[in-house]
């Protein structure tokens, strides 16, 4: 979400410069570039895994959105970090409308209609790594950090995905997911909320 707002306010300061008489009346009516859209329909896709995993789970599952990792824009934000029964989840949602997401034969990238793309795999591999760093030097250090794409109207396989050992679902699966029992006690989940918050602050 926050990449997203940043790309649009960079668009309109690109076109309100270069047309300081007219600018207002263009950002209202050319069509916004692809890289501009792409992220809007990524934030609209986080925005509805939020709001069920909130209305599904809120009374057992603490949440973090949008969290900024490390200080340089270069490695990305985490969408969502789940604090549940069974541990700590790191959840990346895509809006693939109509994409078909499979793996490539080493099953350590994603092949999204045909086409690999390694970054979906490299992006998740450094968030899970920063949250587990972050995890073993925190309230609870032996709780489990695992991960899950959550892939929203995207063609997915009938039997189990895992790409770079990393399961790749719908947002039902995710729901299931994080219902697992575990051994983290809700004050447990607490510590690790407040914890988590100061150690990944908002993007």
């Amino acid at each position: 979400m926050a990449a997203h707002q940043g790309r649009v306010a960079e668009r309109r300061a690109r076109i309100t410069a270069a047309h300081p008489w007219i600018g207002r009346w263009l950002i209202g009516t050319v069509e916004p570039p692809h890289t501009v859209t792409a992220f809007a329909k990524g934030a609209a896709g986080e925005r509805m895994v939020a709001r069920k995993l909130n209305r599904e789970l809120g009374h057992c599952v603490s949440f973090l959105y949008n969290r900024r990792v490390g200080n340089g824009s270069e490695r990305g934000d985490i969408d969502i970090i789940a604090i549940a029964p069974g541990g700590v989840f790191v959840i990346d949602p895509k809006a693939y409308s109509r994409k078909r997401i499979r793996s490539n034969k080493a099953g350590d990238n994603f092949v999204v209609d045909g086409r690999l793309r390694p970054a979906l795999a490299l992006g998740m591999r450094r968030h899970i790594d920063a949250v587990a760093i972050a995890v073993s030097e925190g309230p609870i250090p032996a709780a489990e950090v695992s991960a899950a794409y959550c892939f929203i109207g995207a063609e997915l396989p009938w039997g189990r995905l895992v790409v770079d050992n990393v399961l790749a679902t719908t947002p039902r699966g995710v729901v299931k997911m994080l219902t697992s029992s575990g051994p983290l006690t809700p004050e447990d989940r607490s510590a690790l909320h407040q914890y988590l918050g100061t150690q990944f602050p908002p993007a």
